[in-house]
């Protein structure tokens, strides 16, 4: 025998001794955990029935419910253990999921978003109400881009690249010079381009041109 199996049998004999107890609001959740969700279901009823204000209870049955595959059956308990215990996590939570699996997703999100204001960073909820918002198409916010970088300045002393390449397009040559020979010209240098050299002379005249 299991210790839950103990367990159960040890509330069970002391429900018996007192049927009026709420010890069968332990005893349904024991049954619950076992997966004995006909049990659960059975002793939860019975119990409520004489202490229908009883929310932990209440909260069991519907759960056990939802585990059966009653959906409906478990929105009615959890919406009435709620009615009694509003900050009742627990029951928000199940509500949410009974109402997700009844198909009705927009109630479902929104029960959702209202037990992450009572349990706010639970990451399994915020993963629900991501899901759901797929589900219903509900737009996601854009990713915001990055700043742009700035260029970084040049250095002091030195000209930007681009500046350099366009001062090397756009200075103009220097022209080169030769010296001008002949009597106009007294030794210097000007800016004409030069002729041919003076054909050698003697003392008694020109040269003779062969």
């Amino acid at each position: 025998m299991t210790l839950a199996d103990s367990r159960i049998d040890e509330l069970r004999r002391r429900l018996e001794r007192d049927p009026g107890s709420r010890l069968f609001a332990q005893l349904a959740e024991e049954y619950r955990k076992a997966g004995d969700h006909a049990d659960a279901i059975r002793v939860a009823r019975t119990g409520l029935a004489q202490h229908p204000s009883y929310p932990s209870a209440r909260l069991t049955l519907g759960r056990a419910l939802l585990d059966s595959g009653d959906p409906g059956g478990a929105r009615a308990e959890l919406e009435a253990t709620l009615r009694d215990a509003p900050d009742n996590i627990l029951a928000s939570r199940f509500l949410g999921q009974a109402l997700e699996v009844l198909g009705e997703l927009g109630p479902a999100l929104a029960q959702f978003q209202k037990t992450l204001k009572m349990a706010p960073g639970d990451r399994q909820l915020e993963s629900q109400i991501v899901s759901l918002q797929t589900r219903l198409g509900a737009p996601q916010p854009a990713p915001v881009a990055p700043p742009a970088q700035p260029a970084p300045a040049p250095e002091p002393g030195r000209q930007a690249p681009a500046a350099v390449a366009r001062s090397e397009v756009t200075a103009p040559m220097p022209r080169p010079t030769v010296p001008i020979h002949g009597a106009g010209a007294q030794g210097s240098w000007g800016r004409q381009t030069a002729g041919p050299p003076p054909l050698p002379t003697t003392a008694t005249g020109p040269a003779e041109v062969p």
